[in-house]
């Protein structure tokens, strides 16, 4: 390291003084970004006494015609999965010796979900028809992901620093 003659000279008159006692060193042991899972679900549905039309009887008198109604739902969900471990080694000075070293994971999971269907649409419910008018959407960008999944390390890592450096 090199230091200016004033710094020099001020810490030669000034013993107490420490220009550097310690660091702060942060690294990634790991991080994923994008782990793809795909599921899918398919599930028969039905609803009974639906009115599925009318009859004209002998008389002349129209009476409803109740039947379950059936459809095959199938679901999707894609997840993309980004995680990681941030390690945090504060070293300190003279001698390179480790005052203290912690590891904080960090995940975030996007989803998306989607439906579609064969059958007769009256044999959702209103919460199955809402899924089968959505699309797949785009994956976010994965700066965008490494974002949220250091999040969490931030939130656990603010507060670590701030204990330890509250004592000096």
């Amino acid at each position: 390291m090199n230091l200016s003659p004033s710094i020099l000279l001020n810490r030669q008159k000034m013993p107490a003084l420490n220009i550097l006692t310690r660091f702060l060193k942060l690294n990634f042991d790991e991080f994923v970004i994008g782990q793809v899972y795909d599921k899918e679900t398919i599930t028969e549905v039905s609803r009974d006494s639906v009115e599925v039309g009318t009859v004209t009887l002998n008389d002349g008198s129209v009476k409803k015609v109740y039947n379950t109604v059936k459809a095959k739902l199938f679901s999707y969900r894609r997840e993309i999965i980004s995680n990681g471990v941030l390690d945090a080694t504060i070293i300190e000075f003279p001698g390179n010796q480790v005052a203290v070293q912690r590891k904080f994971p960090g995940q975030f999971t996007w989803y998306t979900e989607w439906s579609t269907f064969n059958g007769d649409e009256r044999a959702l419910s209103k919460d199955q028809l809402a899924l089968c008018d959505k699309k797949p959407v785009p994956v976010p960008r994965q700066q965008d992901l490494f974002i949220e999944f250091t999040k969490p390390i931030y939130n656990q890592l603010t507060p670590f620093l701030k204990d330890f450096y509250r004592r000096y």
